[in-house]
């Protein structure tokens, strides 16, 4: 099972993700230690191998995965898209940019948080190359890239969010501090 923690921010503070994937961690696991660090790229790890880990934060909102499987979680508060051409023709794939063209900016939102959270998922981030990852498939949004499942959803609040890999159904937890 992937489990998706939902945390509100608090503060005026950017938050620190990792200090999330440690609440979350203590909410699965109350009576485990569980240490998260992160490896040279910058990829949060436990020191579990069956536990996977992956966060992000967009407004006010952070999201903390938990998997049994390999995972990488995206989450982009829609907004107006300054150079959005310019975006498209860089990042995207051609049948991406015919997909978004004539689309509202809430379709770039949920193609791009598709590739962030692919790109975390293999561990290299965007340096795996935001343009190598095709997350539209047969004229829709990509289920799978690759053997890799993806999970997109509008969430309230105008949150897009995505999840690549994991295992099983996503179960939500929302956690309000």
């Amino acid at each position: 099972m992937t489990e998706i923690y939902r945390f509100r921010k608090t503060g005026e503070k950017q938050p620190e993700s990792m200090d999330y994937l440690k609440k979350a961690l203590a909410i699965r696991f109350p009576d485990a230690t569980i240490e998260v660090y992160k490896d040279d790229r910058g990829r949060p790890l436990t020191d579990r191998e069956d536990l996977w880990v992956s966060a992000s934060h967009t407004g006010e909102w952070v999201f903390c995965g938990l998997s049994e499987e390999p995972l990488g979680i995206d989450a982009q508060v829609v907004t107006t898209v300054r150079n959005r051409d310019r975006l498209v023709e860089r990042f995207f794939t051609k049948d991406e940019a015919d997909w978004l063209s004539g689309r509202e900016e809430e379709a770039f939102f949920d193609l791009w948080s598709r590739k962030e959270a692919f790109a975390k998922y293999t561990g290299r981030g965007i340096a795996y190359g935001l343009q190598r990852i095709p997350t539209v498939t047969e004229g829709a949004p990509a289920e799978k890239i690759g053997s890799v499942r993806m999970t997109g959803a509008k969430l309230p609040d105008n949150v897009y969010f995505a999840c690549a890999g994991g295992k099983g159904d996503l179960q939500w937890i929302d956690v309000r501090e």
